[in-house]
């Protein structure tokens, strides 16, 4: 299926969600905890998709989504967010973020999320 990077700095939610997406047969090709580590780990390996906390140390996700969106125009990036921040997801989206969950999330809303990134990729 597709290769993901989880960025979150909750060892909880990379855990969840990389338990979700290996349900489904996804492969989690690396883990990052900050915004810098995100895009080191996007630079070095390339997945397909990246699930990308919205709130993180050293570099919010906004920024982390220019950024990866800079070094690959047509990246499939899903946002994380908590519940309440309509306008950061409207940013996001409109800074190139395919998708987004918000937190709490369950299994279905996760692929849900999943399905319509990549949707919008074809």
């Amino acid at each position: 299926m597709y290769r993901i990077l989880i960025a979150d700095d909750s060892i909880y939610i990379r855990e969840t969600l990389c338990n979700i997406l290996a349900k489904a047969g996804h492969e989690i090709v690396g883990e990052a905890v900050s915004g810098f580590n995100a895009v080191e780990i996007y630079k070095a390996l390339l997945p397909d998709i990246v699930m990308l906390d919205m709130t993180m140390p050293e570099e919010n996700g906004i920024e982390t989504l220019k950024r990866i969106i800079s070094i690959n125009k047509d990246a499939i990036v899903i946002m994380l967010t908590v519940v309440g921040k309509p306008e950061k997801i409207l940013e996001a989206l409109n800074h190139g973020a395919r998708s987004y969950v918000t937190k709490p999330f369950d299994e279905a809303s996760v692929i849900n999320a999943l399905h319509k990134a990549i949707a919008a990729e074809e």
